[in-house]
C-alpha cells in the first residue's frame, strides 16, 4: 500500500485552492515541511479560499496567492490565518433584514453580548450551585 507524502498533499491542496498549477520540487518540499510544522491543511484551505475571494472582489491581486508569499513566509501566513478566522467569526447580517430594521428605526445589527471572562463564568456557576442548595433547604 502506497503512503501519500503529507507535503505533497499540502501542495495539491494549494494548487487546487489557488488555481495555480506549479511543480512540486525539492525546494517546495522543504517549504511544505516547515509549513506543516506550524499549520494544517484546513488552515491552508481557509486562507487560500479567503484570498481567492479577495482577489475576485478586487481587494487583493493574484500575486498574493504566490507560493513564496503564501507558504514560505510563515509569519505572514499566520497573520492572514488570524484575519480569516476573525472574518469567519463575524456574524452575518442579511442585507434585506438590515434594510427593514433601518426603515423601522432599529439598529442594523443585533447587539452582541459583551464577552465574559472565565472568572465571571465560574463565579456565576458557583452562585447557581449555591442557589440550588438553598432551594433544597426550603
Amino acid at each position: 500500500m502506497k503512503q501519500e507524502c503529507p507535503e505533497k498533499t499540502l501542495h495539491e491542496i494549494y494548487c487546487r485552492e489557488t488555481g495555480l498549477q506549479i511543480a512540486y520540487s525539492m525546494q517546495r518540499h522543504y517549504g511544505w515541511e516547515m509549513f506543516r510544522a506550524r499549520f494544517t491543511a484546513d488552515d491552508l484551505a481557509l486562507v487560500c479560499r479567503e484570498l481567492r475571494k479577495r482577489v475576485k472582489d478586487g481587494k487583493r491581486n493574484i500575486a498574493s496567492l504566490a507560493f513564496r508569499f503564501l507558504v514560505l513566509d510563515l509569519d505572514s501566513f499566520e497573520e492572514l490565518l488570524a484575519e480569516c478566522r476573525a472574518v469567519q467569526r463575524k456574524p452575518f447580517t442579511d442585507s434585506g433584514k438590515a434594510a427593514v430594521l433601518r426603515a423601522t428605526g432599529r439598529p442594523d445589527e443585533s447587539p452582541t453580548p459583551p464577552a465574559q471572562s472565565a472568572g465571571v463564568t465560574l463565579e456565576r456557576s458557583k452562585l447557581a450551585a449555591q442557589l440550588r442548595e438553598f432551594k433544597k433547604t426550603l
